[in-house]
């Protein structure tokens, strides 16, 4: 939440403007509808600091650039991942508690069954797509 919505619920409190936590409650939930929309104001703010740029220096190449970056960081991500993970059915000193590879599957699972992993390959994938349309969509 923004800090100024936050000063004005204070401020409504104080000012006996907000009398009920029914009212805090609803003063919460109309905030809350906000918040996909702060959210993509925030990630551009961002964005601009973090290239240094204004309004006009976000041309079609640095967007194409920023697209790019950011699946490049998914798929490293994904990647450390699965390695991170693949560790613990390759370390000897993981594997000595169980009396086979078997059994190990039997409590830990199998690394390709791992729901989490799992997870983050459908959303590389799924980002895939929405970054290759992007870039159609827009001629990048």
């Amino acid at each position: 939440m923004p800090e100024n919505a936050m000063e004005t619920l204070i401020s409504g409190i104080k000012q006996n403007q907000i009398q009920s936590w029914e009212e805090v409650h609803e003063f919460y939930e109309k905030n809350g509808a906000l918040y996909a929309e702060q959210k993509l104001q925030h990630a551009y703010a961002s964005l601009f600091e973090l290239l240094a740029l204004n309004k006009k220096g976000l041309t079609s190449a640095v967007l194409k650039q920023v697209l790019e970056e950011m699946l490049e960081t998914k798929e490293w991500m994904v990647k450390n991942i699965h390695d991170s993970r693949s560790k613990d059915y390759q370390n000897e000193f993981r594997r000595m508690v169980y009396n086979n590879e078997k059994e190990m599957e039997a409590v830990i699972g199998r690394l390709e069954d791992n729901h989490f992993i799992n997870q983050q390959k459908d959303e590389l994938e799924s980002l895939r797509k929405s970054v290759r349309d992007t870039i159609k969509a827009l001629g990048l």
